[in-house]
């Protein structure tokens, strides 16, 4: 999962796991706490969990969810994931969290680079 700041194009969070609602909650707080709260999510609309936690967490910091058309979507994620999928290109990682490390490391250099 990769949360990305529309106004900016940068990746605030990017996390190797099974989506899982908890982790969905977990993400959103660790963002809010370092960048401050955003005005919406967008939410891929592939991708709609059971938000009724999501959602109470996200209103109790006036967060509004907004499900984009696709194209939409697709402009402000494609360049992005042309990046990470460039970065990570011909190298192979023998566990997944060394793979997980190396995203946290391609999202730290791209956003110190845009």
């Amino acid at each position: 999962m990769i949360v990305i700041d529309v106004g900016t194009r940068r990746p605030l969070s990017a996390t190797l796991f099974l989506l899982k609602l908890e982790d969905l909650a977990a993400t959103l707080r660790r963002v809010v706490a370092r960048s401050g709260p955003p005005r919406e999510i967008w939410v891929d609309a592939s991708l709609r969990p059971d938000e009724s936690k999501l959602r109470v967490l996200a209103q109790a910091d006036g967060i509004t969810f907004v499900y984009p058309a696709r194209p939409r979507m697709k402009a402000v994620t494609e360049p992005i994931f042309r990046e990470l999928t460039s970065f990570l290109c011909d190298r192979r990682f023998p566990q997944l969290t060394d793979l997980g490390h190396e995203i946290e490391r391609w999202r730290q250099s791209y956003a110190a680079t845009k």
